[in-house]
C-alpha cells in the first residue's frame, strides 16, 4: 500500500494541461498484470506513456483487487429483497409487502410514480401499491436498483463531482435506451437497466481507489476521468453479474465499446451513449433537431420519443434520494 500512496502523491503535483496533454497521447495500452480468482480474471491494461508505470500498476491493482473481492458496493438490503425477488417471478403483492419493509424505498417509489417521469403533472397523491402497479414488477426493480446506485454514487469523497457527472450520464442513459427500445423491438426494461448499467463501473472503480486519494488536493481529474473508463467494463461486469441482473446486462456491460452489428440491446446503447454525450456536452439542451442528426438514430419520430424521454432526467435526479 507504500507504493500505491507514494504514487498517489506523485500524481498530485501534475498540471492541469500537463495532464491532457498526456492523457490525448495515451495509445491502446499493453498487458500490465492479470489479478484472477474462481469466477473473475481479467487482464488490466495500461497506456503508454501517460504517467509512471509504476504509479499506474499500482492503482490498478488496487481497483481489481478491491472489485474482484466485491468490497467496493453492495446493494441495500432492501433494494436486494426486492432485486432477488423480481428475479424470482415474486408477484407484484410480495413486491409491495418488500417494499413497506424499507421506508427510503418506499418513498422514493412514491416520489417517482406521482412525479410528471410519469404522471405528467406535479402534486399527484398515490399509494405505494397502486405506485408499484403502475410501475410493475421490473420498473420497480429499476428504481431499487437506481435508489441504491444513487446514495452509492453521491457518496462523500475527493472524486464526488466525477462519480456525480458519470452517475447523471447513467441515468440519462437509462432513459433514451428505454425510449429506442420502444422503436427497436427489444424490451424496454431491460434497455433501460442496460443503459443505467452499462457505465456504472466507472463509478465502482473510483470508490475502488477513492480511499487512497488525498482529500486535501485537488484531484487531477483528466487523470481519474480515464482511470475510470479503462477499469469500468470488468468492474461493471462484476457488480451486473454478482446482482443476478437479466445475463444481457453483465455481458454487453462487459462489451460495450467493442464491434457490434449495431442491432439488438448492444446497438441501442451504443446510440444512446452518443445521445447522452450530445447532451451533455449542450448542457442537457438538446432538441430533437439535434438529436435527429446524431449518428444510428432512424428518424424524427425517434428523436423526438428521445427528446421526451430526455424530459423526465430531472424528475428521476430530483426523486431519488
Amino acid at each position: 500500500m507504500r507504493g500505491l500512496l507514494d504514487a498517489l502523491d506523485g500524481l498530485e503535483g501534475l498540471e492541469e494541461p500537463k495532464l491532457e496533454q498526456q492523457l490525448a497521447e495515451v495509445g491502446q495500452g499493453v498487458p500490465t498484470s492479470r489479478v484472477s480468482n474462481d469466477d473473475v480474471d481479467f487482464t488490466i491494461v495500461t497506456p503508454r506513456g501517460a504517467f509512471p508505470r509504476d504509479a499506474i500498476a499500482a492503482i490498478d491493482d488496487v481497483i481489481a483487487e478491491r472489485v474482484i473481492a466485491r468490497e467496493v458496493i453492495e446493494l441495500d438490503e432492501g433494494a436486494a429483497r426486492v432485486n432477488d425477488a423480481v428475479a424470482d417471478g415474486a408477484t407484484l403483492g410480495e413486491i409491495t409487502k418488500l417494499v413497506q419493509r424499507d421506508a427510503r424505498l418506499a418513498e422514493n417509489i412514491s416520489a417517482l410514480a406521482r412525479s410528471p417521469a410519469f404522471t405528467g403533472s406535479v402534486g399527484e397523491r398515490v399509494s405505494l401499491p397502486y405506485s408499484i402497479m403502475r410501475l410493475g414488477a421490473q420498473g420497480v426493480r429499476g428504481v431499487c436498483l437506481t435508489s441504491s446506485l444513487a446514495k452509492e454514487a453521491m457518496r462523500p469523497g475527493p472524486l464526488l463531482s466525477l462519480r456525480r457527472a458519470v452517475w447523471r450520464e447513467c441515468l440519462a442513459s437509462a432513459l433514451c435506451c428505454q425510449a429506442i427500445a420502444g422503436t427497436d423491438g427489444v424490451s424496454p426494461d431491460d434497455a433501460s437497466l442496460l443503459g443505467l448499467m452499462h457505465d456504472f463501473g466507472k463509478i465502482v472503480a473510483l470508490l475502488a481507489i477513492e480511499p487512497d486519494v488525498a482529500v486535501d488536493a485537488p484531484p487531477p481529474i483528466p487523470f481519474w476521468t480515464e482511470v475510470a473508463e479503462r477499469h469500468h467494463y470488468d468492474a461493471g461486469w462484476v457488480v451486473a453479474d454478482a446482482w443476478r441482473l437479466p445475463a444481457a446486462v453483465p455481458t454487453i456491460t462487459a462489451t460495450h465499446h467493442r464491434p457490434h452489428v449495431g442491432r439488438g440491446l448492444h446497438g441501442v446503447v451504443v446510440r444512446a451513449d452518443r445521445v447522452v454525450a450530445a447532451a451533455a456536452k449542450s448542457g442537457w439542451q438538446i432538441s430533437a433537431d439535434d438529436i435527429v442528426r446524431i449518428p444510428g438514430i432512424k428518424n424524427a419520430d425517434e428523436a423526438m420519443a428521445i427528446r421526451i424521454a430526455l424530459a423526465k432526467h430531472p424528475y428521476w435526479l430530483t426523486a431519488i434520494k
